[in-house]
């Protein structure tokens, strides 16, 4: 996952700054740490990252786990990666564990959210195909807010489909287990700014990027991949 700070167009990624240990974060110009600052300062935004498995119960709870230390630290927002709820081992695998937007992995990254007032951007989803005829899933970024309610989904539209051609060829297709997403989202409000939703190999079609993340009447965007 990918944190890129926009202001009138022009990037401030180099003065986002980000320590997984002490959520040490970087707004422009500024260096702040959890120790000096927290929700009735300057905004905080806590960008986790984990080693995911097709354990569903075991990313769960290390979910919760950064969540609550986050929370503790004074975050205002959390950002947990791509496939934060599982890593399957292949492709029937992935498509076997994938849940609805109510199941059991959402409505607790919700109760996360309500219990500990904050935030969550849950960067890619698996989320089960929307109709009884397709049985792929979606890749979803799910926003929820402090009150533990889903406040924006975005689901990927530009899935990476590849052949690459080094000894031999090996193909890549997500669109054999993965729908496309049909919309774009608009950018979300949130405790640290404008929040644009995106995912990986987003970024590379520059124009629908580019629309989601600028806008002059906004002072700052976040457009997260």
């Amino acid at each position: 996952m990918l944190l890129t700070v926009l202001n009138s167009a022009k990037t401030f990624s180099r003065h986002l700054r980000l320590n997984f240990k002490r959520i040490v974060t970087t707004w422009p110009f500024r260096t702040m740490s959890v120790g000096k600052v927290g929700r009735n300062n300057w905004p905080v935004a806590a960008v986790c990252q984990m080693t995911s498995t097709s354990d569903k119960t075991d990313n769960l709870r290390v979910c919760q786990q950064l969540i609550s230390s986050a929370a503790t630290q004074g975050a205002d927002m959390v950002f947990l990666p791509e496939a934060f709820d599982y890593i399957a081992e292949n492709k029937d695998e992935s498509i076997e564990l994938s849940e609805n937007l109510d199941g059991d992995t959402i409505t607790a990254m919700k109760d996360a959210a309500k219990s500990h007032g904050i935030w969550l951007s849950l960067g890619g989803f698996h989320q089960r195909g929307l109709n009884g005829v397709d049985s792929r899933i979606r890749n979803s970024h799910v926003i929820i807010n402090s009150n533990g309610e889903v406040v924006e989904v975005y689901d990927k539209i530009h899935l990476f489909d590849v052949k690459l051609k080094r000894d031999g060829i090996v193909q890549l297709k997500e669109s054999a287990h993965t729908l496309p997403g049909t919309r774009v989202s608009s950018p979300v409000s949130t405790p640290i700014g404008r929040v644009g939703l995106g995912i990986v190999f987003f970024r590379i079609f520059f124009v629908t990027f580019y629309d989601v993340s600028y806008d002059v009447s906004l002072n700052l965007n976040i457009t997260v991949l």
